[in-house]
Parts: C-alpha cells; sequence; structure tokens
C-alpha cells in the first residue's frame, strides 16, 4: 500500500466536460466533495460479490449474466481502488482540503452516494417485482 503523505495540489480538481476539444467546458470542483461523492465504491464491492455467488446458485444467472457484478467485485475491492476514496477523503480532511461549495456540503454529497445504491436497489426491485 502506498503512503499518501502530505497532499500535494491545489485543493480544487479541475474537470473537463465536454464532446470535443473546442468545446470542453472547465469545472472545478472541490477535492473533499470529489471523494464524498464515490464512498460507495467499496461498499459495492461487497454487494457485488454477493451478488455474483448468489445469483447463478439461486437464480440460474449464467457468467455473462453476472459479468457486471464480477468485474465491479475485483475492482471495488481491490487495495488500488475500493477504499482509495475513503483514504483520500479522510488526508484531504486532514490536511484542510475540506472546502465546500454552496448547495454541496460533504454530508450531502455522502447522502448522494447512499442514494446510488438505493436507486440501484430499487430498480432491481422494481424490474423483478413484476415476475
Amino acid at each position: 500500500m502506498r503512503s499518501w503523505g502530505k497532499i500535494s495540489h491545489s485543493s480544487t480538481i479541475s474537470a473537463q466536460a465536454g464532446a470535443s476539444k473546442s468545446s470542453v467546458k472547465q469545472r472545478t470542483v472541490p477535492l473533499a466533495e470529489c471523494y464524498a461523492i464515490h464512498l460507495e465504491e467499496e461498499i459495492f464491492g461487497f454487494i457485488s460479490h454477493d451478488f455474483r455467488t448468489n445469483l447463478p446458485k439461486h437464480y440460474g444467472l449464467t457468467l455473462e449474466d453476472i459479468r457486471y457484478f464480477r468485474v465491479h467485485e475485483e475492482a471495488d475491492l481491490s487495495e488500488e481502488h475500493g477504499g482509495t476514496n475513503q483514504r483520500i477523503l479522510e488526508k484531504a480532511l486532514e490536511e484542510g482540503y475540506g472546502n465546500e461549495r454552496a448547495g454541496w456540503p460533504l454530508e450531502y454529497c455522502a447522502r448522494v452516494a447512499v442514494q446510488m445504491m438505493t436507486t440501484f436497489y430499487d430498480g432491481i426491485y422494481r424490474r423483478y417485482k413484476q415476475r
């Protein structure tokens, strides 16, 4: 595992959005916000493991059917990826990079991560409730 040390970049990240170089728009997003909004990734790795092991057993899905969950289990539980968002967020807050944009407090960003998981489960429920 890497030592994170001090965060050496500014407290914001510039993200590009747009289809071509001529239409690229710059967005400046606080560092802590970027990582707070993705705290669900490690949790989703555990969920993906459960789905990958149980869907074929109980519902007859094929390996191809569950490919999505296999990929996310591997990625989201890896040391380099899954818990990284939490470690970077912790370090950013320790180093004083917890600035927030109006309307985007860190608590809200963390709730967005939880809401993404809720929406995922609600979609599965709606899809298979009809069967």
